[in-house]
């Protein structure tokens, strides 16, 4: 099974690069792996992360937004799922930090089953998070920072048609459209319908196992720091949500890409 890997990008360059070197350890040197950057006064210091590492990068004229970026990185990903013709393609946010050699078997032995399509994060559970600012997550169903699908069963112009439909469509009243995870709760639902897999493994630590993954909303700064040592990275590593982070610069709005 060939996989790509596209890992999203906006500001923090160091988990940029944690995330790179995490994936190339894990799933070996020669897998490819793109950036997808959302603009930010950082970029031209990630591009130079994936320059170093031999990843590919792509990064827009202007900043997106926090939702309509994330979702330009499922676009993207998807796009180098096609390009590179991969059998799976796999999109990673940033503060998703793969940890332990076991996470590739877990993300990818449900494509054993070739009627799975997509595989992504389950529920989380709230005595999992790490703050209280972070217990929103807990309300989701599914998650959105690392999903993995076949490029041929999801393609980038479908998701981008969703997104806009989805938008645009003065009589859905329901809130959130905006939101990514909302996005493929639906995608999974109206387009891959059966074809899904939600692993909790992803989604949820389980104790007596080792940590998978490192997730912004279940890790601590110092978890971060602690795997960055073993690559010689250091940084700041910012768990906190964007609205702390940006202030008044945040952008929590989803958009007609």
């Amino acid at each position: 099974m060939t996989v790509a890997i596209c890992i999203g990008a906006y500001r923090l360059a160091e988990f940029v690069e944690l995330n790179l070197c995490q994936c190339l350890r894990l799933f070996g040197e020669d897998t490819l792996v793109l950036v997808s950057d959302d603009r930010s006064p950082n970029s031209d210091a990630i591009k130079a992360i994936a320059d170093k590492h031999g990843a590919g990068y792509v990064v827009g004229e202007k900043r997106c937004s926090h939702f309509s970026g994330d979702l330009q990185c499922f676009i993207n990903a998807s796009k180098f799922g096609e390009l590179t013709g991969c059998d799976v393609i796999i999109k990673i946010s940033q503060r998703f930090v793969p940890a332990h050699e076991q996470f590739v078997n877990v993300l990818l032995s449900p494509f054993e089953e070739p009627g799975v399509a997509m595989v992504f994060p389950g529920q989380p559970k709230k005595n999992q998070m790490a703050r209280p600012g972070a217990m929103f997550y807990s309300g989701f169903g599914l998650l959105t920072d690392c999903v993995a699908w076949r490029p041929k069963e999801l393609m980038a112009g479908q998701i981008e048609s969703f997104y806009r439909d989805q938008l645009t469509d003065v009589t859905d009243q329901k809130k959130g459209k905006h939101l990514v995870e909302v996005t493929f709760g639906r995608i999974a639902a109206k387009l891959l319908d059966g074809r899904i897999r939600s692993l909790d493994a992803l989604a949820n630590h389980h104790i007596g196992k080792p940590k998978l993954f490192l997730r912004k909303a279940q890790s601590n700064r110092g978890e971060y720091i602690n795997l960055a040592k073993q690559h010689g990275i250091e940084g700041d590593f910012d768990v906190r949500e964007w609205a702390a982070i940006e202030g008044k610069d945040y952008l929590p709005i989803g958009a007609i890409i």
